[in-house]
């Protein structure tokens, strides 16, 4: 059976060349980033003075071919290889096969280094390694899948594993996928991070694949949202797994609730894949600014962004020929007329999409739905608007609930909520049966759900949908109103909404709103989601159960006060609210032990002088790190209540202190973070003169590290802006530029198609 090569892209095309070439000639052939090749596509040093050279073709016929590669030959002149293969789509005659080695003559020593359409089809059946590596070339043939549905591990997460073999069929291989898998098979966890939209998940899904269907049989995860937790629990010491955690830290904006717990999940989960001996592989996806502001959040984030920096790469929009290859994937496989593709290519349509500035995978697939209608690019949201617009408005409702926290909701807290937005909204009780309907409307598209021990949860599918929501709710000030006025659950209003504190992603609020939502929150900062912040732990029949977590009243406080810390009203309230609500001891103990002591200090600034006393000595009680013991001695230094407690217990207090900076130099991975406990150390000796931490404790530390230092990793983690976007408008202009210089090209592509 002849492969059908015209459903590579040029780039899949040259990268499947270079496979088989390689393996018949046993090389490895180099391959170059897109630019000016001078005809060259892979290369070969044997040594100083000996160059082959490899050019792959994709072309429809042998008479197109046979007219290109007239152009080809002076810059083969040029290069002077002792060696030249040349790779194409197109079926060869014998005599064309002649006609071509003449026309390349010296170059092409004989005939066998000219490999047509039935060569490569006959090396991939020998070669079924490299046919398994080039998807495309089987992808969307059940008899081809057979050895997909016959791993162990298929039915298990089957429905995942098809969505991602539909969206394989649009893949286009780049060349940063090289890098990515390398890292990845080294190292075993990888980062990849992007703009919404750019192909992170589908790019997770395509090196996840790799495992999945590699010989060693690993098991295939996938988990969404900020389940770290979930991951942790799936691993099986000696099982091979390979796991996609996708907007692993929320898809839209992070808030500091649980941020303790999920960088010690993540931590946790980097360092077990690490000593897993290849067992364990993780890919992870999230947006630049999100990962930003996680560290950001972080009190010793040292350590977190060496692990992450180290095994991180972006995903580019901003690349010519890769945007060509990707709107031609979408081309070959759009469901339109022989017509409508002949006036695409006549009308040089796929230009407009690919010099767009709304140019991503997510929106290229719908444009091709309704090829006529290109306005899509202009405004992106339509394209969810659309589909939102043909919902019941059960399911609106559920959508509109969903997006206001990050992670999943559990069936019962979702249906308790949905029941009482429905009724003020719709003035009508919702039917008994319409919520079940309208969830099954909304799977698999917008939603998704699993069970886990006996427990229904609900997530929105990507992020993009979120986001859409969240700017619909930001033109509805009706639904905002009667959102805030009603939400049963402190998680429902506390994570998209703007409560004093400028977050130009969350939804606006004006000041009554902003005064409601904050009375709100405080009335239900003791009702959490269901199971929302809770952890699994094993019962007396070593059986997994829920455990709920008890600081969670905390965790809520803490990430309130830090929503309204711009406002030092709105501050002042929350302040006295909790003070109110931690009339128990018990209850301010577990506040005091889930909060760093900087803001803590400054919360309790707000409390009557008996609560300060009684807050203050929990405070001195639980010094965690260097920044606790700096935040103690500033307030020793300017708060004569908080002096005159620390001074009863004044030596004890500061050996305690000393022991603590000392224990986290000892764990610091990196200079960085001993510098800054450094810092703090001078800081806490400018209060404390008997203070004292050897300076031989860290001088001693900073000699082992930089002993074999690894300067690259170094160098990257000095970039502050890592994380941040770089200038849109400079990107931009060059890669215009960029596309100039490409045109021709791109045009060739189209023109060649067969149809």
């Amino acid at each position: 059976m002849m492969m059908q090569f015209s459903h590579l892209s040029s780039t899949e095309f040259e990268m499947l060349a270079a496979d088989i070439v390689g393996t018949v000639h046993g090389v490895f052939f180099e391959r170059f980033g897109e630019g000016v090749d001078g005809g060259i596509d892979g290369r070969v040093c044997k040594d100083s003075s000996t160059v082959w050279i490899l050019q792959a073709k994709r072309y429809k016929n042998s008479s197109s071919l046979l007219s290109k590669i007239t152009t080809e030959k002076p810059k083969m002149d040029k290069v002077k290889p002792q060696r030249y293969f040349l790779v194409t789509s197109s079926s060869l005659s014998p005599q064309m096969k002649d006609k071509l080695k003449d026309e390349m003559s010296p170059h092409i020593l004989s005939t066998a280094d000219i490999y047509g359409a039935e060569d490569l089809t006959t090396l991939l059946e020998e070669n079924p390694n490299i046919y398994r590596k080039h998807y495309k070339l089987w992808l969307g043939s059940v008899h081809e899948l057979s050895f997909i549905q016959h791993n162990e591990f298929y039915n298990r997460s089957a429905i995942i594993i098809d969505r991602l073999l539909e969206d394989l069929k649009y893949f286009v291989s780049y060349d940063k996928l090289e890098t990515m898998s390398n890292k990845l098979e080294k190292s075993n966890y990888l980062l990849i991070k992007g703009d919404p939209g750019s192909g992170k998940t589908i790019t997770a899904g395509y090196l996840a694949m790799q495992y999945f269907l590699d010989e060693r049989k690993y098991e295939f995860h996938s988990i969404r949202d900020r389940r770290l937790s979930d991951a942790v629990s799936l691993i099986k010491k000696g099982t091979k797994q390979v796991f996609i955690l996708d907007d692993f830290l929320g898809a839209t904006f992070l808030h500091n609730e649980n941020m303790l717990s999920i960088t010690e999940d993540l931590i946790t989960l980097i360092k077990i894949a690490k000593k897993s001996n290849g067992d364990i592989k993780l890919i992870f996806t999230s947006r630049d600014y999100i990962i930003s502001q996680m560290l950001g959040q972080i009190d010793d984030a040292a350590e977190l962004n060496t692990l992450l920096i180290n095994n991180t790469e972006s995903i580019s929009m901003l690349e010519p020929v890769f945007r060509a290859n990707l709107v031609y994937s979408y081309f070959l496989n759009a469901d339109i007329t022989l017509e409508q593709k002949e006036n695409f290519v006549k009308d040089k349509k796929y230009l407009y999409i690919i010099e767009h500035k709304n140019f991503n995978p997510r929106v290229i697939k719908e444009v091709f739905k309704d090829i006529n209608n290109l306005s899509l690019l202009d405004d992106p949201s339509k394209i969810w608007q659309k589909s939102f617009m043909k919902l019941s408005k059960e399911a609106q409702m559920i959508l509109y609930i969903l997006s206001l926290v990050e992670t999943e909701v559990s069936h019962e807290n979702l249906r308790d909520e949905y029941e009482v937005l429905y009724y003020k909204v719709h003035n009508i009780i919702s039917s008994s049966y319409a919520f079940d309907n309208a969830l099954d409307e909304l799977e698999p598209n917008f939603i998704t759900t699993h069970i886990k021990l006996e427990t229904l949860w609900v997530s929105i599918v990507n992020g993009s949908i979120r986001d859409f929501l969240h700017k619909e709710l930001s033109k509805n000030k009706m639904l905002v109103n009667i959102i805030i006025d009603n939400f049963q659950y402190f998680d429902f209003g506390i994570e998209v909404f703007n409560l004093f504190n400028k977050d130009n992603r969350a939804i606006p609020l004006n000041l009554t709103q902003q005064e409601i939502l904050l009375k709100k929150l405080v009335d239900l900062v003791e009702n959490p989601l269901e199971k929302l912040s809770v952890g699994l732990m094993l019962d007396e029949s070593q059986q997994k159960v829920w455990r709920k977590d008890k600081s969670l009243i905390g965790i809520n406080i803490s990430n309130l006060y830090q929503r309204v810390s711009n406002s030092q009203e709105a501050s002042k309230y929350v302040a006295k609210e909790i003070e109110n609500i931690s009339k128990d001891d018990a209850l301010l103990e577990k506040i005091v032990k889930i909060n760093h002591a900087p803001t803590l200090l400054n919360l309790l600034n707000h409390f009557s002088d008996e609560r300060k006393n009684k807050a203050y000595s929990y405070v001195i009680q639980n010094i965690l790190d260097s920044q606790d013991a700096r935040a103690i001695a500033e307030e020793y230094d300017k708060n004569v209540l908080f002096k005159s407690i620390v001074d009863k217990k004044k030596r004890k207090i500061i050996k305690e202190m000393e022991e603590v900076c000392e224990e986290e130099i000892q764990r610091a991975t990196d200079e960085y973070h001993i510098q800054a406990v450094i810092e703090d150390i001078y800081s806490i000796e400018e209060v404390f003169s008997s203070f004292n931490v050897p300076s031989y404790v860290y001088i001693e530390k900073l000699e082992k590290l930089f002993h074999g230092i690894n300067v690259d990793t170094y160098e990257g983690i000095a970039e502050s802006n890592y994380w941040e976007a770089s200038n849109v408008d400079s990107n931009w202009n060059l890669y215009l530029e960029n596309l100039k210089s490409k045109i021709v090209e791109i045009d060739a592509m189209f023109i060649e198609i067969d149809y």
